[in-house]
């Protein structure tokens, strides 16, 4: 994975956090029950932009969790899991602002 900065040296940036492009999966699930999948775009402390296929409604409450691309050292996966508040969603992707985030272990496959 390779993480980009997105400023643009012609224009100051205004966001209080600094925004990294990245492609990572993510799975949701609304305050309303509605669940889905998307791909991550950017993201900082913040807030994240992701492409899910559908427009949410702005002030719907989100949690997602984000396959992370780096495992422990035990090799166990990755989660990040986010809550937070759709701010916008369009044609362009959907717009998270992030309230509390941490790490969880993803549990290995039963079999």
């Amino acid at each position: 994975m390779t993480l980009v900065t997105e400023t643009d040296p012609a224009r100051p940036e205004r966001r209080r956090h600094r925004r990294f492009s990245m492609e990572l999966g993510l799975r949701y699930t609304l305050a309303s029950g509605q669940t889905g999948t998307g791909e991550v775009i950017n993201m900082s402390t913040g807030g994240l932009v992701f492409r899910g296929g559908i427009q949410l409604r702005a002030g719907e409450l989100i949690q997602a969790d984000l396959t992370w691309p780096f495992p422990l050292e035990s090799g166990q996966s990755l989660e990040l899991r986010v809550h937070g508040m759709v701010v916008r969603s369009d044609l362009m992707g959907t717009a998270v602002s992030i309230s509390k985030y941490r790490f969880r272990a993803v549990p290995p496959p039963e079999d």
